[in-house]
C-alpha cells in the first residue's frame, strides 16, 4: 500500500472498485473515507453527464481534496484537479451539447429540460418586466390624480377664503351705507 500510486479508473460514469488499486486506496485513507465516497460520487455523476468514457483517478490528489473540503461541494475545476488523464477529458467536457449526450440515452431528456425551463424563464422574464411597467403606469396615474385633488382642494379653499373676505367686505360696505348719514354728521 505504500508504493501504490494509488490511481483508479472510472468508467462510463461507475467507478471500478474492485480493483486492487482502489482496494488499496481504500485502506491507506479510511481515516477519511467519508469525504472521499462523496467526491467519488461528484465526480460519477459529472462524468456520466458528460458521457466521458474513461478516466483514471489520482487517489492522492483525492485525499487532499477530501482533507480541505470538509463541507460543500467542490467545484468542477477541483474534481478535474484529481483526474490523472485530465488531457482528455477536459476537450470533452468543454465541447458544446456533450453534457446532452449521456451514455444512459437521458441526454434528449436532459436536453428537453433545459430548453424547457429556458423557455419558461424567458416567459416569466418577460411577465415580470410587464407588470414592473404596469405598476410604473399604475403609479404615474396615482400620482396624477393625488395632485388633481390637491389642486381641486386648494382651489376650493381658495375660493371658500374668498367669499369669506367678499362676505366681510360685503358687511362692512352694508354698516358703511346703513351708517352713512351718521358717518357725514360726525366730526373729523
Amino acid at each position: 500500500d505504500e508504493f501504490s500510486l494509488h490511481e483508479f479508473i472510472i468508467k462510463r460514469g461507475v467507478t471500478l472498485d474492485s480493483t486492487p488499486e482502489f482496494l488499496s486506496f481504500e485502506r491507506s485513507f479510511q481515516h477519511i473515507w467519508g469525504p472521499i465516497v462523496t467526491i467519488i460520487k461528484e465526480l460519477e455523476k459529472m462524468l456520466k453527464d458528460y458521457a466521458v468514457p474513461t478516466v483514471y483517478v489520482d487517489g492522492k490528489a483525492l485525499a487532499a481534496l477530501a482533507e480541505l473540503e470538509e463541507e460543500g461541494k467542490p467545484s468542477q475545476a477541483d474534481l478535474l484537479k484529481c483526474i490523472s488523464n485530465r488531457d482528455q477529458v477536459e476537450p470533452l467536457l468543454a465541447q458544446p451539447g456533450r453534457r446532452y449526450k449521456s451514455a444512459e440515452g437521458r441526454g434528449f431528456h436532459n436536453a428537453a429540460t433545459k430548453i424547457q425551463s429556458m423557455v419558461r424563464m424567458y416567459l416569466q422574464r418577460i411577465s415580470y418586466l410587464d407588470l414592473k411597467e404596469s405598476n410604473a403606469s399604475a403609479r404615474l396615474i396615482q400620482r396624477a390624480w393625488h395632485i388633481f385633488k390637491y389642486h381641486m382642494s386648494t382651489r376650493q379653499r381658495i375660493q371658500k377664503s374668498t367669499q369669506e373676505t367678499e362676505a366681510k367686505w360685503r358687511k362692512l360696505m352694508d354698516d358703511f351705507v346703513a351708517n352713512w348719514k351718521t358717518i357725514q354728521t360726525q366730526p373729523r
